[in-house]
């Protein structure tokens, strides 16, 4: 039986591995009794395995915590930088909404989406360090309370102090604390209410003395925990959606203002007769080009080319006039292509960040039920900094599409 210290609930790493290395010796010393070669012999393997025994124990196995923290902070920082994507998609539906009230409602003319300087709630923000947007403030302190809960665990596995642990959990129990109205209204419905769930681990984090009780405790709120997961990835799922939507949007205004160019085209044509000489050429130049750039866009070029025989003569001025226009159709789709490249590097960024968080939370669960096994805790590192870094491309990789993009 281990003794317990004064002041301490539980039996450290170091009170365990005491009574390894006396378990072992006391054996070590029966085998030795007898004297001779196989005295000897039992002397020389009871000194290897009491070493193996020691070194074992009192070399707390801190790479690997090492790598776990690292790669859960990997998926941490990407779950933050989807969060500002989040709060910038939901502040354009936002300043969009806010400039079609004012227009519907006549308080002067229609303006820009977008405020000319901030506003009140922007600047209480930078007061509380929390977004303006409620709705992406309660995704923060969510996502503050996985990594409570991936910090309790850690602490328990490690072996830390009493005390130490005390302050892991009260950290928990702060960041489900500040959660409560998310719980009771945005997270899908898990076997038992989460509401209900998370005051349960509130409490029995409150009341655990011991080791055992906090690792109940984590078992507790498990759900909770999963359920936050699937909270995000619903999240992530709805922004594709807005984000696609506007996309789309301003896709179809570059198409309206590309066919409005292509009417410009036929009615400048249709001023002149056709053209002749040299003329005809650079027509005929005009055409191709205009139909291999809008080619890519499944879009043809225009239609009705139409010559006005009581016309004046096709002119250089009016052959300016029409490469003027093609240029700027050729601008309209360089757009058109910079949206699409963008939208498809943010479906990478989904897609992986998905599957990302589906990986954490599986690790998150192997975690805890692994609590003693080192091994295991170093494979779900390794899992996690493979999608973490999957995550991390992609998010390179959307910043350079929007930099292209202008």
């Amino acid at each position: 039986m281990i003794t317990v210290a004064p002041g301490r609930q539980y039996a450290t790493l170091e009170q365990v591995c005491g009574k390894v290395g006396r378990s072992v010796s006391d054996k070590c010393t029966r085998l030795l009794v007898g004297g001779g070669n196989m005295a000897r012999l039992a002397k020389l393997l009871c000194v290897s395995v009491l070493a193996a025994a020691l070194v074992a124990c009192t070399a707390v196995p801190q790479a690997e915590f090492k790598a776990y923290t690292d790669a859960f902070n990997d998926t941490k920082s990407a779950s933050e930088q989807w969060l500002t994507e989040y709060a910038q998609a939901r502040q354009i539906q936002a300043d969009k909404k806010a400039a079609e009230e004012r227009s519907r409602s006549g308080v002067g003319q229609p303006v820009a989406a977008t405020e000319p300087y901030p506003t009140p709630a922007a600047i209480a923000a930078l007061v509380t360090g929390e977004p303006a947007d409620p709705v992406v403030a309660q995704r923060r302190r969510a996502l503050e309370v996985i990594a409570r809960y991936d910090d309790l665990m850690l602490t328990l596995a490690a072996g830390k102090s009493a005390a130490e642990v005390r302050s892991s959990a009260d950290s928990l129990i702060d960041a489900v604390n500040s959660i409560g109205t998310l719980l009771s209204l945005a997270i899908p419905a898990v076997p038992v209410p989460v509401l209900n769930l998370a005051t349960t681990l509130i409490g029995e984090l409150q009341a655990a003395d011991n080791r055992a009780q906090f690792v109940k405790a984590l078992q507790t709120g498990e759900p909770v925990i999963q359920a936050i997961f699937g909270l995000f990835k619903q999240d992530a799922a709805d922004l594709y959606k807005i984000r696609f939507a506007q996309t789309t949007e301003l896709v179809d205004e570059h198409v309206v203002d590309i066919r409005i160019m292509e009417q410009q085209l036929v009615d400048v044509a249709g001023g002149f007769k056709a053209p002749a000489g040299a003329f005809q050429k650079s027509f005929g130049d005009l055409e191709e080009q205009l139909e291999s750039t809008l080619a890519p866009m499944g879009m043809a070029g225009p239609q009705a080319w139409k010559s006005n025989q009581t016309g004046p003569d096709f002119s250089a001025l009016a052959l300016s006039q029409l490469q003027q226009t093609g240029t700027q159709i050729a601008s309209e789709v360089q757009k058109i292509v910079a949206l699409q490249t963008a939208q498809k590097a943010y479906a990478a960024f989904t897609v992986s960040y998905i599957i990302m968080l589906n990986q954490t939370a599986a690790s998150l669960s192997k975690v805890r039920l692994a609590l003693d096994n080192p091994a295991e805790i170093k494979a779900q590192a390794l899992s996690l900094i493979a999608v973490a870094f999957d995550v991390k491309k992609n998010i390179e990789a959307l910043r350079a599409s929007r930099k292209g993009g202008g």
